[in-house]
């Protein structure tokens, strides 16, 4: 019985089927990583709800995000601050982008004491930020 005579087959071949299933996979455990790092930053908290809420898509560049906890915490970009350290990152905010492309968004819980805002509101006003929003949650209760 004959066999059949295989052709030899000369120079390399590359397959880069495992390479392209590895770079998908990296991409989504990235994309998973930063959702995950950006929502513990910024920490849970019981929001008020608000019957004339709006959802805001727009991302300001120079956005400072301030959490008040229930406990009077204040924390920003994952740090605990004072009132006197956010006077130094809103300065360091307005040197970066202007008044006119800082914005301030606080997240205060519902049962966060307005003493703790109010220094904040005072602060932004005398440093000329005009958008100061607060994160609320859409429904009149």
């Amino acid at each position: 019985m004959k066999l059949p005579a295989q052709r030899r087959k000369y120079g390399l071949e590359l397959n880069i089927t495992p390479l392209i299933d590895l770079v998908f996979l990296l991409n989504i455990f990235f994309l998973v990583a930063t959702y995950f790092i950006r929502n513990d930053q910024l920490g849970a908290v019981d929001l008020p709800s608000a019957g004339q809420a709006r959802e805001e898509n727009t991302e300001a560049p120079g956005r400072l995000i301030v959490t008040i906890t229930a406990d009077g915490q204040m924390t920003s970009s994952g740090k605990t601050i004072s009132t006197d350290d956010f006077a130094l990152f809103l300065q360091e905010t307005l040197s970066q982008h202007g008044e006119t492309g800082t914005e301030i968004r606080i997240r205060a819980d519902r049962a966060a004491p307005y003493s703790l805002v109010e220094p904040l509101l005072i602060k932004a006003a005398e440093m000329g930020v005009t958008k100061i929003r607060f994160a609320v949650l859409q429904g009149g209760g």
